[in-house]
């Protein structure tokens, strides 16, 4: 039976090794899904490494990202609030200048507002 030390590490290294590894293309998204299933075995590894991958995975185009916000009536002020940036900050992701640094806690707080207006949008 494997440690938790064990098990622990395993998961660091899989979380560095999908973050270094993550791309948007189908190919790679069957890849990770395929390891995240032989790896089931492992406590918390499953949720370890669909954590990395949807840290890591890429936005919306960012005319989609300012329809979305729009569409839900917010303001780029209150999108900064709820993620923890500025508002230029959500200017420039919207107009495509840049996007959240990957591994951030703000980028994950962004994608999970993104994910959030998405399904509203669809329920609508």
């Amino acid at each position: 039976m494997r440690s938790k030390l064990a098990d622990a590490q395993l998961r660091e290294r899989v979380e560095r090794a999908v973050a270094r590894v993550m791309n948007p293309s189908p190919e790679c998204a069957a890849v990770v899904e395929s390891v995240v299933t032989a790896l089931e075995g492992v406590p918390g590894l499953a949720a370890a490494v669909g954590a990395a991958v949807h840290m890591n995975r890429d936005l919306p185009a960012p005319a989609e990202l300012e329809v979305l916000r729009t569409r839900r009536g917010l303001t780029r002020q209150q999108v900064a609030e709820i993620v923890g940036v500025t508002a230029a900050a959500v200017a420039q992701w919207e107009r495509g200048v840049c996007t959240p640094k990957r591994g951030t806690t703000e980028r994950v707080r962004y994608l999970n507002l993104v994910d959030l207006m998405i399904r509203e949008t669809a329920d609508a």
